[in-house]
């Protein structure tokens, strides 16, 4: 918790190297990341004949990656994607709350459109990266109970 005195000494002192404007790189570099998953995701699930119906779908739960169509199955797609494993997994990064927004914006998307009654699924596209090289894209099918 900040207290008053420490959010003035924020704003006077010099930035740390931490605090810096080059700092600002690492959320850009991991949208960056994120949207070079994506599309890798896309590519991916389309070669597999897989056709995408929408991309980032937001809604008041979340976001979703994906929207595509398998066969007349609705997919809903997560694209995690990480440059290492130091804070896990790229399957390590659904947390239950993640997992409950993807449910609840899964079903608004068929709600808005009147497809309640269509069959659907939650996939995760998992893809490591070593600078823009793939190490490995793993798609695993129906990830999420509902």
């Amino acid at each position: 918790m900040t207290t008053p005195a420490a959010t003035a000494d924020a704003v006077t002192r010099a930035p740390r190297a931490a605090e810096s404007p080059v700092s600002a790189r690492p959320a850009d570099g991991r949208r960056a990341t994120g949207k070079l998953g994506e599309s890798l995701a896309e590519r991916y699930l389309v070669r597999q004949g897989t056709s995408i119906v929408e991309r980032n779908y937001r809604c008041r739960a979340g976001e979703i990656d994906l929207v595509a169509d398998d066969d007349g199955t609705v997919v809903f797609v997560e694209v995690r994607t990480r440059r290492s494993d130091s804070f896990g997994t790229p399957e390590e990064s659904i947390t239950s709350r993640k997992s409950r927004a993807m449910i609840d914006c899964a079903q608004a998307y068929l709600a808005e459109r009147g497809a309640e009654r269509r069959p659907w699924r939650i996939d995760l596209v998992a893809i490591r990266l070593e600078g823009n090289r793939v190490l490995r894209l793993d798609h695993y099918r129906h990830v999420l109970e509902y």
